[in-house]
């Protein structure tokens, strides 16, 4: 399968979310903030302002795998990757926890 998105937050420099370009984009869309704002800074990490933020892209795909990579930081025991967005009160998600733990989430 080829890969039609990858990103590694590496941006060279601090920058928003929104203007971050990821290092694959078959689809050409770009970071939209749905609540809050997100920074991508140079030691290639994401950040948002505050716990809940939201961020998606769509990639157009009806079908498809994701692989992704993350790290806690302190204070930080959970995050989740949203699957499909259509507004802040409809969307399905999983939900991965420090402790190993891994949930898929819908919001109706």
């Amino acid at each position: 399968m080829a890969i039609t998105f990858l990103d590694t937050f590496d941006p060279g420099s601090d920058t928003a979310l929104p203007s971050h370009t990821p290092d694959v984009n078959v689809a050409g869309q770009s970071w939209q903030q749905q609540s809050g704002s997100f920074t991508v800074f140079a030691a290639r990490y994401l950040r948002s302002a505050s716990f809940g933020d939201v961020a998606t892209i769509n990639l157009a795909l009806a079908n498809g795998r994701l692989a992704a990579r993350g790290q806690f930081k302190s204070g930080f025991t959970r995050m989740d990757i949203i699957l499909r967005w259509q507004d802040a009160n409809n969307y399905l998600f999983v939900r991965v926890e420090e402790r190993g733990n891994l949930s898929l989430r819908e919001v109706v």
